[in-house]
């Protein structure tokens, strides 16, 4: 399997604890395959803690790859009444970090993380991923101790021959902020603990509620990093992004300053399903990946057909 693109300061960062690495590691005759040398199993470790939003951002529909940071997620938004929804009539992307930007997919992230928080210890993880890794093929790359999972799909966006109404769906149920207006996605990188292990995984966030406490009284929390941004002058949504036509500008994902952080708290996962579905949908499938992400929010919407 091809190696991803990794960014040259991302890998000098990482490479250096590989001599370290090198130095504390000595060989070992055998190794348990059942359990490893070094490695101990401890019940109540197996749990996710010291949670933290280390950046967030926003595709915006530009031609060169351009991205919102901070990012802001849509507004959940429900009419007072169930509104008929007319069919999608566009695709749906699959994998936006990949569709706009094929060269380093996972270049967004580094650039979303050093914008806010420009001396994050990238070489300090254990593991890099994205969401969707458990669930489709994923790029391994190991630089220095940092394992690095890349997401790997057939197709970056898929047109279905069959009636969809995700896209009119959040529509007409969200509402999006001007700051983010143009923007396609809201992307999150959280920093955990499960057991022993340093993660920093990011995800596609569906929208907020803005109602909940912790978006109301504004009170800080464990992952709150708004006094982390750095905010620029220069660099605003009414600049437009430079062409990657420019001869003086180098290829890669443009920032864009604006947003905000929105507390994971507040955060939800939007699912739309047939309510005439062969498959029924069951909450516990889903549990797992909310788990996960620590997304505490979740709704289901049902569409039906009618004539």
């Amino acid at each position: 399997m091809a190696a991803k693109y990794i960014p040259p300061h991302l890998r000098r960062q990482l490479a250096s604890a590989e001599a370290s690495a090198a130095a504390d590691t000595e060989p070992s005759d055998s190794i348990d395959p059942v359990n490893p040398a070094g490695s101990t199993v401890n019940e109540s470790e197996a749990k996710i803690r010291d949670v933290k939003l280390v950046a967030t951002y926003n595709w915006i529909d530009e031609s060169a790859p351009t991205i919102l940071v901070p990012g802001l997620p849509s507004t959940w938004n429900p009419p007072s009444e169930n509104q008929p929804l007319d069919s999608d009539e566009v695709g749906r992307f699959v994998d936006q970090n990949a569709d706009r930007n094929p060269r380093s997919p996972i270049e967004p992230l580094i650039r979303a993380v050093l914008t806010v928080q420009p001396e994050f210890a990238f070489d300090g993880l254990d593991i890099v991923s994205d969401r969707q890794c458990s669930s489709f093929k994923f790029g391994v790359q190991l630089v220095g101790k940092t394992l690095i999972l890349v997401r790997i799909e057939d197709k970056t966006r898929v047109y279905s021959t069959h009636l969809q109404y995700r896209n009119a769906f959040e529509q007409t149920y969200t509402a999006v902020e001007p700051v983010a207006k143009r923007t396609t996605s809201h992307h999150r990188i959280s920093n955990y603990k499960f057991g022993s292990i340093d993660l920093l995984v990011w995800f596609v966030a569906d929208a907020y509620l803005p109602k909940h406490p912790s978006v109301v009284t504004g009170e800080p929390t464990e992952s709150s990093a708004a006094d982390l941004v750095k905010w620029t002058s220069t660099i605003t949504l009414a600049s437009p992004p430079p062409s990657l036509e420019d001869p003086n500008v180098a290829k890669g994902v443009f920032v864009v300053d604006g947003g905000r952080i929105v507390p994971q708290a507040a955060v939800l996962e939007l699912t739309t399903r047939s309510a005439f579905s062969r498959i029924p949908f069951k909450i516990n499938t889903k549990i797992p990946d909310l788990w996960i992400l620590q997304t505490p929010h979740f709704v289901g919407a049902y569409y039906k057909h009618e004539k």
